[in-house]
């Protein structure tokens, strides 16, 4: 990356120069106007004030001991500008050798080794097993998606993981409700009898006729959201004390291992883990380990005696067993309740401890929502006081709310979840509407206007909730979200098929026969460097792509160590609207320039289809 060696130049400048300084001093920004260079450093300004000098002064002074060592081969030049900043040309055959790396590196290209060798265990999008995926766990699942390659494409080896809390007093609202709620189903004169029955007695009913009870193939109804319905109703009735208690008992009754009550909770988990099934595969997520919390859960109070016997943990006078957290400036936590039964918090100190067990890893991170900020942290701290980790190896990555427009937070109570399948059936429904429209059934088969529509769609959706910074919280709209227009995936994964639609007629009219034009695949290059450049004439459009194409790895490896997806969205999007500028005002086939034009569009689509593999989004050839 030139920012790399830009910065090693500097160091050696400051050395000969006998100017002291820190790593920190030593900073590169791009310029907002390519007028100002390709670089500035600030280095002066920084120095400057710990001499207390003047910085323009002290930044001519760099700048001369620079020139007097020789600037380094792929500088054109340099100068200082206002108050002491240091800017810098490259000069465009070093940029044209950037443009020749993307197409020799092809799907590599911008990969760096920031976190070579490094380990990293990543949850995300770990969810209950009561109710279908909403759109807040699509935020979850394709940013954790997203950072997990962001940091294999820098060299991290990374294992994802999944937690589903399986187990507790909301499954039972679903199990109960489902018991409650079916005997409607059953033949003719055993209704009445049945529903007068209490849930035990429902139970074992149910368990000796199975047959007899609904299934989501038998209404016609994705499994999770089957389940979602009954949990609903436990929601629902939970209000009157007497169905409470039921719940409760049927939790007592779990907990000691009711064969019936398991066979229950076990039909109903099977049926929501075949609906995520579904939903994951639309999303293209991945996980390559899942722990369930009915596995752990009994396990997790030999933590609490450990922290006892260490003295982390204190008993209060009624039993209750509470952390002690002063230390680190955090509030205090019940671990234990007085009645000797764990929290959620208990559970989660256990399976931390399990994670390291599991991968000695170099860092832990959860993405998780906004509300477990406080939680994690004193999770990390106990863990460090336990002697399990030190708090440095773990990290929480929050992202914020979605809120309905107009509407605020989402409420399963309120029935204002959006959830994600209609999210994704949506977006691509809209999709397949626009190709209709646009008339497109003598380019498309059926099936590729589906496919087509499918990508489209789900890529709208990704791009539309990682554009944003991962911190700031979402006003959902239906129709800003799967927005075909504008900054949004479809715009790209347009721009990408333009670059290809180019590289595909220039082959046709060179009379090669490119096997890609009839598999979907995106045209080969008969040529992976720039052609010279000495002497040519470019347009202002084309030297701004050479200026902004190079960027590609330096913003990937700040994407990466910021865990910010949004970073990479940024950048295509710009190169994106500076490609169609070009693409609008030069002709590329048939120009002087053609062969150079042809290369560097082919680079461009290249660098669009690694950001969006990055993203999750698929590119098309044909669009």
């Amino acid at each position: 990356m030139f920012s790399e060696e830009i910065k090693k130049e500097l160091v050696k400048v400051l050395n000969s120069l006998n100017i002291p300084f820190k790593k920190e001093d030593i900073l590169l920004e791009h310029p907002a106007d390519f007028k100002n260079g390709d670089f500035s450093s600030s280095v002066a300004l920084s120095l400057a004030k710990e001499q207390k000098t003047n910085p323009r002064n002290l930044a001519d002074e760099i700048v001369s001991g620079w020139q007097e060592i020789g600037l380094p081969g792929f500088v054109e030049k340099i100068e200082v500008a206002g108050a002491g900043f240091i800017n810098i040309w490259l000069n465009f055959e070093s940029l044209s050798t950037s443009a020749s790396s993307v197409l020799a590196q092809k799907d590599e290209y911008g990969k760096v080794d920031t976190m070579k060798r490094k380990t990293v265990l990543l949850e995300h999008t770990s969810p209950n097993t009561n109710k279908a995926l909403h759109v807040g766990h699509v935020r979850n699942n394709i940013t954790g998606m997203a950072i997990s390659r962001l940091l294999s494409f820098s060299g991290a080896k990374v294992v994802k993981d999944c937690l589903f809390n399986d187990r507790g007093i909301h499954i039972c609202k679903a199990m109960w409700g489902y018991l409650i709620s079916n005997f409607k189903f059953l033949p003719t004169g055993r209704q009445g009898r049945i529903s007068n029955l209490d849930w035990k007695s429902k139970l074992a009913y149910w368990f000796d006729h199975q047959d007899e009870w609904p299934t989501p193939e038998s209404v016609g109804k994705k499994s999770d959201k089957f389940v979602e319905e009954f949990y609903g109703l436990g929601v629902k009735r939970e209000e009157e004390e007497k169905n409470k208690k039921e719940m409760e008992e049927m939790l007592i009754s779990w907990e000691a291992k009711d064969p019936k009550v398991r066979a229950l909770w076990k039909k109903l988990n099977d049926w929501v883990y075949s609906g995520f099934k579904i939903t994951f595969q639309r999303l293209g997520s991945e996980i390559d380990h899942t722990w369930y919390e009915s596995e752990f859960y009994e396990q997790a109070k030999k933590m609490v005696d450990e922290g006892l016997q260490k003295g982390v943990f204190k008993k209060l006078e009624d039993g209750a067993i509470l952390t002690d957290l002063s230390g680190f400036g955090l509030s205090d936590t019940i671990v234990q309740r007085a009645d000797g039964t764990s929290m959620y918090f208990t559970q989660d100190i256990f399976l931390t401890k399990q994670k390291i067990d599991f991968l000695k890893a170099d860092q832990y991170i959860w993405v998780v929502g906004p509300e477990q900020q406080l939680h994690l942290k004193q999770v990390f701290a106990v863990e460090e006081q336990l002697g399990v980790a030190k708090r440095e190896q773990f990290l929480h990555l929050w992202y914020g709310y979605i809120f309905l427009k107009g509407k605020g937070r989402m409420s399963s109570r309120a029935g204002t979840v959006v959830s994600a399948d209609d999210l994704l059936n949506e977006a691509e429904n809209y999709a397949l509407s626009l190709i209709k429209e646009e008339k497109a059934d003598d380019i498309f088969s059926k099936e590729e206007k589906e496919e087509v529509a499918k990508k489209v769609g789900v890529g709208a959706v990704k791009y539309a909730l990682l554009k944003i910074d991962r911190t700031q919280d979402i006003d959902f709209d239906w129709q800003e979200t799967i927005t075909l227009k504008g900054n949004s995936g479809p715009y790209l994964q347009y721009t990408y098929t333009r670059t290809q639609s180019v590289l595909a007629k220039n082959l046709s009219l060179r009379g090669d026969e490119d096997p890609s034009l009839h598999s979907g695949q995106a045209p080969q290059s008969q040529d992976c460097h720039v052609p010279p450049i000495a002497g040519l004439a470019m347009t202002p459009e084309e030297q701004t792509l050479l200026r902004t194409l190079y960027r590609f790895p330096e913003v990937v490896n700040e994407a990466a160590k910021t865990y910010s997806p949004n970073l990479i969205c940024n950048f295509l999007f710009d190169l994106a609207q500076k490609f169609n500028l070009f693409y609008d005002k030069e002709r590329i086939i048939g120009s002087e320039n053609e062969n150079f034009r042809l290369t560097l569009t082919k680079a461009i689509g290249q660098i669009i289809k690694n950001g969006l593999s990055l993203l999750g989004i698929e590119t098309l050839s044909r669009m």
